[in-house]
C-alpha cells in the first residue's frame, strides 16, 4: 500500500508540473487571464507585465505552450515580416528584455531587411514562453466555459474554475476548407511547407489553388518549383503589394511582402510558367476547375477556432468591435481570431493580422485605466 501511495503521489506531482508552471495552487481569482499562447498571446502577457500587473495576478491558459499554430506547423514557412520588424516587436516589450535567449541573439545576426523563415521568430517566442511560464500562473489546459456574472469573469477549464477581472482571448484560427466532394484536399498547413507539399503531389497531378493572398501565392510558387502537370490559381482579388511607410504615414500594410512579393513581381506577372493558369473565381469557374483537377488546396484565409459561448451567447464573438477588439465588458479579442480593422490614407479597409501590425489599443487603455 505504501508503494502504491508513493507512485500516486509522484503521478500527482508530475501532473502538477505539467499543468501549472508556477509552484502552488491555481488562485481562485486573478486580475487578468490570457487564453492562448501563440505569438499574440505571448505579446499580450508581455504588455500586461509591462503595465505593472503582478505576475501572480496573471493567469495564462493554453493546451500546449508551443507558440500556437505557427510554432507547431509553420516554422519552415517563409514569413512576410523582416528581421528589422521582428526585432522592433521584441524590443517594444520591456518584459521580453528579461529573457536570456540564444534565439533572440541569433536574430540580431541576420540582415535587418531579410524576410526569414518563421523559425527565426518562433524560437525567440518559445524562449520567452518558457520564461513567462516561470513568472505568471501558466495553466496547461483548454478553456471550456466563459461567463460574466457579478462584475467578474468566470473561466472554466477541464481542471479548474477561476474568476478574473479581465479576459484576453488570443485563441487563434485555422484554415478554411472548400467543399470538393471526392477530390483530395491538401491541407494548407502542409502545403505552405514546400517539402511537405512535395509529398502530396505527383507529376501527373492537376492542382487547383483557391485564393490570391500571401499563403495562396506562396503555395502556387512552391507548385511551380515542383513537378506537377498543371496549376490553376482561382482568384477573386488582384495581386496587392505592401506599400511601405512614407514620411511617418502608415500606408497600405496589407499585401504581399518578402519572398512571395519578389516572385510575384518578377515571375508571376512577367513570365509565368507554362503550366500555370490564373482564372477569376466564379461559381462556374470553380465547378469547372474542380471537375478537371486531381488535387485542391483552399487558401482563402482563416476562420476563428471554436470558443465556448459567453453566457450562452455566440453572437458576441461575431459582433465584436472591429476597431478595438472589444468583445464584451473587460473582454478583449486579439490576433487573427479577432483582427482589428484599419482604414489606410487611401480609404482601403485592412485587417491587421501580420505579426508586425498587431494592435492592442483597447487592452493598453484598460491597463492604464486600472492603474
Amino acid at each position: 500500500m505504501k508503494k502504491i501511495n508513493i507512485v500516486l503521489s509522484l503521478a500527482a506531482f508530475v501532473l502538477c508540473i505539467n499543468s501549472v508552471s508556477r509552484c502552488g495552487e491555481i488562485p481562485s481569482h486573478v486580475s487578468w487571464t490570457v487564453v492562448g499562447a501563440g505569438p499574440t498571446g505571448i505579446l499580450a502577457v508581455g504588455i500586461i507585465l509591462d503595465n505593472g500587473v503582478s505576475p501572480d495576478k496573471i493567469l495564462w491558459i493554453d493546451p500546449d505552450f508551443s507558440v500556437g499554430r505557427m510554432g507547431k506547423l509553420y516554422q519552415e514557412v517563409p514569413g512576410n515580416g523582416t528581421v528589422r520588424q521582428y526585432i522592433a516587436l521584441l524590443e517594444g516589450c520591456k518584459a521580453f528584455g528579461e529573457v536570456k535567449s540564444p534565439a533572440i541573439d541569433q536574430l540580431y545576426t541576420l540582415h535587418p531587411d531579410q524576410a526569414p523563415l518563421l523559425k527565426a521568430i518562433v524560437d525567440p517566442f518559445l524562449d520567452i514562453t518558457n520564461y513567462f511560464r516561470t513568472k505568471v500562473v501558466a495553466l496547461k489546459d483548454q478553456m471550456t466555459g466563459l461567463t460574466f456574472h457579478n462584475d467578474f469573469w468566470s473561466i472554466q477549464t477541464n481542471t479548474a474554475t477561476v474568476k478574473s477581472d479581465y479576459v484576453v482571448l488570443a485563441t487563434g484560427a485555422h484554415p478554411r476548407i472548400v467543399r470538393a466532394d471526392g477530390i483530395p484536399q491538401i491541407p494548407v498547413d502542409e502545403a505552405l511547407d514546400k517539402a511537405s507539399l512535395a509529398s502530396h503531389v505527383k507529376p501527373e497531378d492537376k492542382v487547383v489553388v483557391i485564393g490570391s493572398g500571401h499563403s495562396a501565392l506562396l503555395i502556387v510558387k512552391h507548385l511551380t518549383e515542383l513537378s506537377v502537370s498543371q496549376i490553376v490559381n482561382l482568384y477573386k482579388k488582384p495581386i496587392v503589394y505592401q506599400v511601405p511607410m512614407r514620411r511617418g504615414i502608415a500606408w497600405q500594410e496589407a499585401g504581399l511582402k518578402g519572398e512571395v512579393a519578389t516572385w510575384a513581381k518578377t515571375v508571376l506577372e512577367v513570365n509565368p510558367p507554362a503550366n500555370l493558369t490564373r482564372v477569376y473565381n466564379t461559381p462556374e469557374a470553380l465547378q469547372t476547375c474542380l471537375s478537371q483537377c486531381t488535387k485542391v488546396i483552399c487558401a482563402t484565409g482563416f476562420e476563428r477556432n471554436e470558443l465556448p459561448s459567453i453566457n450562452g451567447d455566440d453572437s458576441l464573438y461575431l459582433n465584436y468591435d472591429r476597431s478595438s477588439g472589444i468583445i464584451a465588458p473587460r473582454c478583449f479579442g486579439v490576433g487573427i481570431a479577432f483582427p482589428q480593422q484599419k482604414t489606410d490614407p487611401l480609404g482601403n479597409v485592412e485587417h491587421l493580422v501580420g505579426l508586425p501590425y498587431l494592435r492592442f489599443d483597447a487592452l493598453i487603455e484598460a491597463l492604464n485605466e486600472d492603474l
